[in-house]
């Protein structure tokens, strides 16, 4: 690795030493080729870790939100001004409902969560106000009259009211069961009516019987998936109209920056209209391949709450999708 110095080196070296009091292996002199070998050596390391890191990088396809995404997020936005618009105000019924059908969109939004906080904590200071609990005190009395009086229905009224002042009442809320069983149990107890007869120029004439409007409404779908693929998306349907669109992605930062597959649960509620509707759902998977899908026909009831369920054990396997209603 050294080459042996010449007799003129050899006194050029002396003399430094001599000036500079420099330790003897500091006046060696390396081969070229060494310094060469060891010069690649700490420039080769580095760059082979840079290029390696550099080919961990994602670089996409990238999948942006969809329009139905971005309406529903508009959606959202809109439902919490109007929350807040209503707090302020002083509609709380209002904006706790509001806030509530956000909520459903975005379970973990921020804002919304303490836009919650606060309009729960106006309802608890009304709710506990004195005159409020003065006209809550003379609801329950007055229903409480009318119960004993067997006025089941008037009762009723009075209860509920009440209890919308204030939620927690005890005593109204239990009047109120009783009087919607009494007022259910005379319901049964009526006689049916007796129908009249009718002459000859009577039964010659048929009346059409107006058929019963639909009931109009929202259902609620909560869509949840436990998923043990890294990324992916989650597309919903509605009479073939994209309902939902929800992607996914549950890779961490590693070391340096480089990205690491995981898993992990997907949760979403969507609000659709009430009614006979054709609910589809289609699971892609990390490649963009589609997975599965499957289509529902179901009769989605005002104010009803349904959720669709993906099942997939592992990534070998094909996805199972169900769709049920959720008891109340």
């Amino acid at each position: 690795m050294t080459e042996p110095l010449t007799p003129e080196t050899l006194e050029n070296a002396t003399r430094r030493r001599g000036i500079l009091r420099l330790p003897e292996w500091m006046l060696w002199q390396v081969q070229r080729r060494w310094v060469l070998t060891i010069i690649g050596i700490a420039v080769l390391i580095p760059t082979a870790s840079l290029l390696g890191m550099g080919s961990r990088i994602d670089r996409g396809p990238f999948v942006g939100p969809s329009e139905a995404t971005s309406r529903n997020l508009n959606a959202v936005v809109d439902t919490l001004q109007t929350a807040r618009a209503r707090l302020q105000y002083g509609d709380l019924a209002g904006a706790d409902s509001a806030i509530r059908a956000a909520l459903d969109q975005v379970p973990t939004s921020e804002a919304g969560r303490a836009l919650a906080r606060e309009i729960r904590v106006a309802i608890e200071i009304e709710r506990t106000s004195a005159a409020n609990q003065q006209r809550v005190a003379a609801l329950v009395t007055e229903g409480r009259t009318l119960y004993r009086g067997r006025s089941y229905d008037d009762a009723i009224e009075r209860f509920q009211e009440a209890l919308e002042l204030d939620p927690l009442n005890e005593i109204a809320a239990e009047y109120l069961d009783l009087a919607e069983e009494r007022s259910a149990r005379n319901r049964a107890q009526r006689p049916p009516a007796t129908a009249r007869p009718s002459s000859s120029r009577e039964t010659s004439r048929t009346e059409p019987v107006a058929a019963a409007p639909p009931k109009e409404g929202v259902a609620q779908i909560s869509i949840t998936f436990d998923s043990p693929i890294n990324n992916g998306v989650v597309f919903v349907t509605l009479n073939g109209e994209s309902l939902a669109e929800i992607p996914f992605d549950f890779s961490t930062k590693g070391f340096l920056g480089l990205k690491r597959k995981g898993r992990g649960a997907v949760n979403r509620t969507v609000v659709t209209p009430s009614g006979d509707h054709l609910v589809g759902v289609q699971l892609i998977g990390e490649k963009q391949q589609a997975l599965g899908s499957a289509s529902f026909q179901r009769t989605l009831d005002p104010n009803s709450r349904w959720t669709l369920r993906i099942d997939l054990p592992d990534h070998r396997r094909m996805p199972k999708f169900f769709l049920v209603k959720a008891a109340r």
